[in-house]
């Protein structure tokens, strides 16, 4: 419907060049001062439609970016919830599947100012963070077995729980950008109760006993438990 209304408009210019025309508007390779406002006039609308198309669009894809970030992200939540309680209860079958983090990181290469436009000095380091989250995905890859997790937390700089950690922090820092450009029933579809404005800041993995966690942990050697203790450690 865009592109047509833009169409018509261009051809409603046109149409009235080739009046002008006909009816000797033209004069010297010039046009009367009344004809000449009104070609101003449709140039003006015709730029003006196809800037609002272009706005649209930029704004549609950005849209479709950040639902893909709210997939991946929530994605990633369940699937690591799921292989942390396998792992506690050894008789549990892993769980397949394997981190995802391709839309994140095009959201950070080309709309870093949008996610951080309210920092107080975090910026240095959200960038990383998703950096970070890509390169475990890599390493942690797709355990097929308790003691693959096992082996890899025991090597690591980072466990299973440090990951799922890192993964929710960053859905809660994105998540007021998805809060407004999202529809209510998308944020349905991400398991978002109604009302949020942000995902809840207190971080836990329903069911654990007890976390063990290497890289998020405060000087005290406690995981955090808050995603705020967190931003305010990285600002």
């Amino acid at each position: 419907m865009k592109y047509i209304i833009a169409l018509l408009t261009a051809v409603i210019f046109v149409l009235v060049i080739v009046i002008v025309w006909l009816s000797g508007g033209f004069s010297s390779g010039r046009l009367d001062a009344p004809v000449q406002s009104e070609v101003s006039k449709q140039i003006e609308i015709q730029d003006a439609s196809q800037l609002k198309v272009l706005a649209d669009e930029k704004k549609l894809d950005l849209t479709s970016l950040l639902l893909q970030v709210g997939q991946e992200l929530h994605y990633n939540d369940m699937w690591l919830q799921s292989m942390a309680l396998a792992y506690q209860d050894q008789t549990i079958q892993i769980p397949l599947g394997a981190l995802k983090t391709k839309a994140l990181m095009s959201l950070i290469e080309h709309h870093y100012d949008l996610v951080v436009d309210e920092s107080y000095g975090e910026e240095k380091h959200i960038g990383n963070l998703a950096i970070l989250l890509k390169d475990l995905g890599k390493s942690f890859g797709t355990p097929k077995s308790n003691s693959e997790i096992a082996k890899f937390n025991k090597i690591s700089h980072q466990t299973i729980h440090d990951i799922h950690f890192l993964n929710n922090f960053l859905y809660w820092y994105v998540s007021p950008k998805l809060a407004v450009n999202l529809s209510q029933a998308q944020l349905d579809a991400l398991g978002w109760s109604r009302g949020w404005e942000i995902l809840p800041r207190q971080y836990e993995i329903k069911g654990i006993k007890k976390l063990e966690m290497k890289s998020f942990t405060g000087d005290d050697g406690a995981h955090y438990v808050d995603f705020t203790d967190f931003l305010m450690m990285i600002d």
